[in-house]
């Protein structure tokens, strides 16, 4: 699948290529639930280590642990492969995500 480095707009969503769009989309479910993690475990999601100064800091900081694995080596890409004969599958798991990052603005 080709691509053309990241790039992100969050006021022009649907302008992002595919590939763009579902590392987005599945970065955006993996800060929700590091955040209700958080949150459901009693901490602050503000007081990071690593990222500082933001509302989300924490968050930032727990999901850069996850996120090579489940957002960027591959799952992201599968999702948008154009060559499997599952395709309708896959685009459908696609759309969830893209409805998943229109759903958190």
């Amino acid at each position: 699948m080709p691509w053309q480095g990241r790039t992100y707009n969050r006021k022009e969503w649907f302008a992002g290529d595919p590939v763009n769009r579902a590392l987005s989309a599945a970065n955006t479910c993996l800060y929700g639930l590091v955040h209700a993690a958080i949150i459901s475990a009693g901490y602050s999601p503000a007081i990071g280590f690593i990222h500082t100064g933001k509302q989300l800091s924490f968050v930032y900081d727990i999901a850069d642990l996850y996120k090579a694995e489940l957002t960027i080596t591959g799952r992201s890409y599968r999702l948008r492969n154009r060559g499997e004969p599952d395709n309708e599958k896959k685009n459908t798991v696609a759309k969830k995500a893209d409805d998943c990052q229109t759903v958190s603005k």
